[in-house]
């Protein structure tokens, strides 16, 4: 694929760099609510928020600020054992840093916000390492950008934000995912790179462990791509020496967490408040008809990048077709490929029972996340295939100044809906946050102060707000924000937060399994429960075999 054409040569030189700098000005623009409400009261921001008060109290004792004991979440937990810290690790330097004279919270949205800044960058050269043209890895990196998903497990921009689903881990994994997919693509056929694929794949392992379980499947297809299509010893001696010089140089940055992480085996128990579909996925009807009606990737808008993405996908199959012999092909067919298998992956165990369970730890991973994976693919798809019709021959025969013409309109019209839509998401969706909950909060004008209040006269506790096992949905700050998250907020963490991770203790699990006399400490923990409609209780119920009444 070749960039020359006959544009201005500042234009050829610099226009991929202006694009995405303009790219990362909307961003900026779209997320400025999110510092300016300076809070991460909401969704996964109160783990976030509990997790780095945690460094900073382990830092001031002189502890281990990746590897300490949080006794005040869910029996007492070294989270971070379990719990990929790369990003709370950032976000505390950041901190204590070039951003010290920041608050917490606001520190933690700029930081949010540069890394949704970047991600077009980071995305690009991914694109052009995997070697895409620069024009087709622009395209690329500004139709993820553009992405918007339903249900929230992808990778579009309005999950990483507090009033989204606030899964900002995966957000800084995804700075690294193109980059380690895009060298093991060169490692595996060049022999070459193995160094610098092992750190981007162990930083992205580390900013969220799914997303790097993603990125091992990506390279695996990788790996089968190539010995399929390079069928000779000289291939596989490669592919084997690269594979064991990976995977041993991962382990040898990774091994300093995940061996601490493995030998707590104890601590590992799925969530049993998380919905049973979590572990199988969705199943095949379900995935494809989201795919198919937008709701992975245009919801709520029309559906261009769904039609985009069917089409260009439909483009890099058509390099299989025995007349297709140009060297383009060759990567078509590689992107084609891996856009249909992480299509299939996202059906989950529920399709593919049998066949995942092959895989290494396959019956702890949430298999409905996979669609950021294919979010990444068909966004790749629908690059090389708008990269094409730019530079198709019909482009040519008219102006340089009339072809930019076209191409603006043509992009106008595409980006429109995605532009709208993100203009009501980030700015309207989150002044109604402001307006509902965090002004209402802060001037202590809701029904509901008095229950924080109690709490943070009693912080030897933890606390469950509404009925056991409700994630404390049932009390509710003027209807739309729990309870708990704004009791963690103040450092008081819930039962609620953590119990949809998958890698922490659960509370009948863990009393049925601890037997060892020296994790009884574990259990040494005072608990209140906050029903509905009562006041808070005036004193602390002991924690050890047998709950309060109603537990």
């Amino acid at each position: 694929m070749t960039d020359d054409d006959d544009l201005p040569p500042f234009i050829t030189k610099q226009g991929h760099r202006l694009i995405l700098a303009l790219t990362s000005l909307v961003i900026l623009y779209w997320f400025l609510p999110e510092i300016r409400l300076a809070s991460i009261f909401y969704n996964d921001g109160v783990s976030h928020s509990a997790i780095l008060r945690g460094m900073d109290t382990a830092w001031a004792r002189g502890g281990n600020i990746t590897d300490f004991w949080m006794a005040y979440i869910n029996f007492g937990h070294a989270l971070l054992r379990s719990y990929q810290f790369l990003f709370h690790l950032v976000i505390w330097l950041m901190h204590r840093t070039l951003l010290a004279g920041l608050g917490l919270s606001t520190c933690f949205n700029v930081c949010i916000t540069a890394m949704a800044m970047a991600l077009p960058w980071c995305v690009y050269k991914g694109c052009r390492i995997l070697g895409l043209a620069r024009r087709e890895a622009v395209i690329a990196a500004v139709a993820l950008v553009m992405l918007h998903e339903r249900d929230g497990y992808g990778i579009g921009l309005t999950n990483f934000t507090f009033s989204g689903y606030g899964t900002y881990n995966q957000l800084f994994a995804m700075l690294f995912f193109p980059l380690t997919v895009g060298y093991a693509h060169r490692l595996f056929r060049t022999g070459k790179y193995g160094l610098t694929t092992s750190l981007l794949f162990s930083a992205t392992f580390m900013a969220h462990i799914l997303t790097g379980y993603f990125a091992c499947l990506w390279i695996a297809i990788d790996v089968i791509f190539v010995l399929a299509t390079q069928r000779n010893v000289a291939t596989l001696k490669r592919v084997a020496g690269a594979v064991v010089k990976f995977g041993g140089l991962t382990l040898l940055w990774t091994g300093h967490w995940v061996i601490p992480m493995a030998q707590d085996s104890l601590l590992q128990h799925k969530s049993e408040f998380e919905a049973d579909w979590k572990w199988t996925g969705h199943g095949a009807e379900k995935m494809f008809s989201d795919f198919a009606y937008g709701d992975n990737m245009d919801a709520d808008r029309f559906i261009v990048l769904t039609l985009l993405s069917a089409l260009g996908l439909l483009y890099c199959l058509a390099a299989w077709l025995p007349a297709r012999k140009r060297p383009t092909a060759l990567l078509r067919r590689y992107l084609s490929v891996q856009a249909v298998l992480w299509l299939l992956i996202t059906f989950g165990s529920l399709t593919w029972g049998p066949v995942l369970k092959l895989l290494p730890f396959s019956g702890s991973v949430h298999w409905h996340r996979a669609v950021g994976a294919a979010q990444f693919a068909f966004m790749l798809c629908i690059g090389v295939l708008v990269g094409k019709i730019l530079t198709h021959e019909i482009f040519k025969k008219i102006s340089t100044q009339s072809r930019l013409g076209l191409g603006a309109a043509f992009c106008t019209l595409l980006l429109v809906p995605c532009l709208a839509e993100r203009k009501f998401y980030f700015l309207d969706t989150n002044t109604h946050w402001l307006r509902d909950t965090f002004v209402m909060w802060e001037q202590q004008s809701n029904s509901f102060k008095p229950v924080l209040d109690f709490a943070l006269a009693h912080d030897d506790a933890r606390y469950e707000a509404g009925n056991p096992w409700t994630w404390g949905n049932d009390i509710k700050i003027t209807g739309t924000i729990p309870l708990y998250a704004l009791l963690a907020q103040n450092n008081v963490e819930t039962v609620g937060p953590i119990h949809h991770h998958q890698n922490h203790t659960e509370v009948l699990a863990f009393r049925a399994d601890v037997t060892k006399p020296e994790h009884a400490e574990l259990m040494n923990v005072r608990y209140v429960t906050l029903p509905d409609a009562e006041p808070p209780p005036t004193r602390h119920w002991p924690t050890t075999k047998n709950p309060p009444s109603g537990y």
